[in-house]
């Protein structure tokens, strides 16, 4: 099986955005740091299935999962939108 570079890359790159994340929400507390290092855990999620061959298998769920990463990134940034301290 031959190790696929995209979904390898998204997932190295996820997994930094969690750490940054867990790291910048120790430092300041918001809440806003740890939707987006939710986010990024479910995204490594997706592209970890994706490199173990089970994408196909479960697209729903995958798809779900994305889906909910997404929506925590837009309550997010809509979060500083409005103004709401974290």
């Amino acid at each position: 099986m031959a190790l696929e570079l995209i979904p390898l890359a998204n997932l190295l790159f996820s997994v930094l955005v969690v750490i940054v994340g867990l790291l910048a929400w120790r430092k300041t507390k918001q809440e806003f740091p740890l939707y987006i290092a939710a986010a990024f855990l479910l995204f490594g999620l997706s592209h970890f299935a994706t490199l173990l061959g089970a994408g196909d298998a479960v697209a729903i769920p995958l798809l779900a999962v994305r889906i909910i990463g997404y929506v925590l990134v837009i309550g997010a940034l809509y979060q500083l939108y409005a103004g709401r301290e974290g």
